[in-house]
Protein backbone atom coordinates (compact mmCIF):
# COMPACT_ATOMS: atom_id res chain seq x y z
CA UNK A 1 0.00 0.00 0.00
CA UNK A 2 1.12 3.45 -0.70
CA UNK A 3 1.11 5.48 2.61
CA UNK A 4 1.10 9.41 1.83
CA UNK A 5 2.53 10.73 4.76
CA UNK A 6 2.39 15.28 4.77
CA UNK A 7 5.90 16.34 4.16
CA UNK A 8 8.09 17.51 7.11
CA UNK A 9 8.81 20.89 7.84
CA UNK A 10 12.15 21.70 8.48
CA UNK A 11 13.24 23.44 11.56
CA UNK A 12 13.92 26.77 9.86
CA UNK A 13 11.51 27.05 7.02
CA UNK A 14 8.66 29.58 7.18
CA UNK A 15 5.95 30.38 4.88
CA UNK A 16 6.43 33.56 2.97
CA UNK A 17 3.64 35.05 4.92
CA UNK A 18 5.50 34.61 8.56
CA UNK A 19 8.37 36.16 6.79
CA UNK A 20 6.47 38.91 5.63
CA UNK A 21 4.42 39.45 9.43
CA UNK A 22 8.03 38.91 11.50
CA UNK A 23 9.67 41.36 9.14
CA UNK A 24 7.06 44.51 9.50
CA UNK A 25 7.03 44.01 12.71
CA UNK A 26 10.31 44.11 13.81
CA UNK A 27 10.91 47.16 11.05
CA UNK A 28 8.07 48.63 13.47
CA UNK A 29 10.15 47.71 16.68
CA UNK A 30 12.92 49.61 15.60
CA UNK A 31 11.23 52.55 14.10
CA UNK A 32 9.80 52.99 17.39
CA UNK A 33 13.22 52.32 19.00
CA UNK A 34 15.10 54.96 17.08
CA UNK A 35 12.58 57.35 16.85
CA UNK A 36 13.37 61.11 17.47
CA UNK A 37 10.49 61.65 19.90
CA UNK A 38 11.28 60.99 23.62
CA UNK A 39 7.72 59.76 24.12
CA UNK A 40 7.39 57.17 21.01
CA UNK A 41 10.84 56.34 22.14
CA UNK A 42 9.36 55.51 26.21
CA UNK A 43 6.43 54.09 24.83
CA UNK A 44 7.97 51.57 22.22
CA UNK A 45 10.58 50.14 24.39
CA UNK A 46 7.68 49.91 27.71
CA UNK A 47 5.52 48.13 25.09
CA UNK A 48 8.43 45.50 24.33
CA UNK A 49 8.90 44.93 27.58
CA UNK A 50 5.57 44.13 28.46
CA UNK A 51 4.76 41.69 24.83
CA UNK A 52 7.75 39.45 25.81
CA UNK A 53 6.11 37.25 28.46
CA UNK A 54 2.93 37.72 26.38
CA UNK A 55 4.50 35.77 23.48
CA UNK A 56 6.51 33.58 25.51
CA UNK A 57 3.01 32.58 27.16
CA UNK A 58 1.43 32.28 23.85
CA UNK A 59 4.41 29.87 22.85
CA UNK A 60 4.37 27.65 26.08
CA UNK A 61 0.59 27.03 25.94
CA UNK A 62 0.62 26.56 22.04
CA UNK A 63 3.82 25.15 21.24
CA UNK A 64 5.80 21.66 21.56
CA UNK A 65 8.98 20.49 22.13
CA UNK A 66 11.89 22.66 22.07
CA UNK A 67 9.87 25.55 21.54
CA UNK A 68 7.99 24.98 24.90
CA UNK A 69 10.69 23.69 26.39
CA UNK A 70 12.34 27.74 25.58
CA UNK A 71 9.40 29.44 27.03
CA UNK A 72 9.59 27.51 30.00
CA UNK A 73 12.73 29.08 31.01
CA UNK A 74 12.32 32.25 29.54
CA UNK A 75 9.23 32.83 31.26
CA UNK A 76 10.11 33.67 34.60
CA UNK A 77 12.92 36.15 34.19
CA UNK A 78 11.01 37.95 31.29
CA UNK A 79 8.32 38.41 34.23
CA UNK A 80 10.51 39.38 36.79
CA UNK A 81 12.31 42.39 34.62
CA UNK A 82 8.51 43.47 33.55
CA UNK A 83 7.70 44.05 36.96
CA UNK A 84 10.96 45.68 37.96
CA UNK A 85 11.01 48.03 34.94
CA UNK A 86 7.42 48.96 35.48
CA UNK A 87 7.55 49.35 39.33
CA UNK A 88 10.90 51.43 39.25
CA UNK A 89 10.68 53.22 35.90
CA UNK A 90 7.10 53.35 34.37
CA UNK A 91 5.33 53.71 37.50
CA UNK A 92 7.67 56.11 38.77
CA UNK A 93 7.95 58.02 36.03
CA UNK A 94 3.89 58.42 35.05
CA UNK A 95 3.19 62.32 35.87
CA UNK A 96 6.54 62.93 34.00
CA UNK A 97 5.68 61.31 31.12
CA UNK A 98 2.41 63.74 30.80
CA UNK A 99 4.50 66.52 31.53
CA UNK A 100 5.19 68.25 28.15
CA UNK A 101 8.09 70.64 29.97
CA UNK A 102 9.76 67.16 31.28
CA UNK A 103 12.95 65.60 29.67
CA UNK A 104 12.18 62.20 29.02
CA UNK A 105 15.68 61.14 27.76
CA UNK A 106 16.75 59.44 31.23
CA UNK A 107 13.40 57.53 31.17
CA UNK A 108 13.83 56.74 27.74
CA UNK A 109 17.41 55.18 28.22
CA UNK A 110 16.90 53.23 31.01
CA UNK A 111 13.65 51.55 29.32
CA UNK A 112 16.07 50.90 26.59
CA UNK A 113 18.33 49.20 29.15
CA UNK A 114 15.73 47.14 30.58
CA UNK A 115 14.53 45.96 27.46
CA UNK A 116 18.33 44.53 26.60
CA UNK A 117 18.55 42.82 29.88
CA UNK A 118 14.88 41.38 29.04
CA UNK A 119 15.93 39.96 25.89
CA UNK A 120 19.45 39.01 27.08
CA UNK A 121 18.21 36.74 30.46
CA UNK A 122 14.67 35.50 28.10
CA UNK A 123 17.61 33.69 25.57
CA UNK A 124 19.97 32.91 28.05
CA UNK A 125 17.67 31.09 29.89
CA UNK A 126 15.52 29.61 27.53
CA UNK A 127 18.86 28.20 25.79
CA UNK A 128 19.73 27.09 29.56
CA UNK A 129 16.07 24.98 29.71
CA UNK A 130 16.83 23.41 26.18
CA UNK A 131 20.26 22.36 27.56
CA UNK A 132 18.87 20.86 30.40
CA UNK A 133 15.90 19.14 28.62
CA UNK A 134 18.74 18.03 25.81
CA UNK A 135 20.59 16.63 28.80
CA UNK A 136 17.81 14.31 30.45
CA UNK A 137 16.94 13.28 27.53
CA UNK A 138 20.12 12.16 26.29
CA UNK A 139 20.38 10.25 30.13
CA UNK A 140 17.45 8.82 30.00
CA UNK A 141 18.50 7.47 26.29
CA UNK A 142 21.01 5.97 27.63
CA UNK A 143 19.05 4.01 30.84
CA UNK A 144 16.52 2.33 28.03
CA UNK A 145 19.78 1.18 26.11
Amino acid sequence: MNDQHPPRRRPFQFRLRTLFVVTTAAAIILAGLSAPSERVRVLSAGSLILAIPVVLTTVLVYGRGYARTFCIGGLFPAGCIVLWSLAGSLLGNTLEFFDLHSNLGEQAAELVVWLALDLLLTIAMGLLAMGVRWLVESSNRAETQ
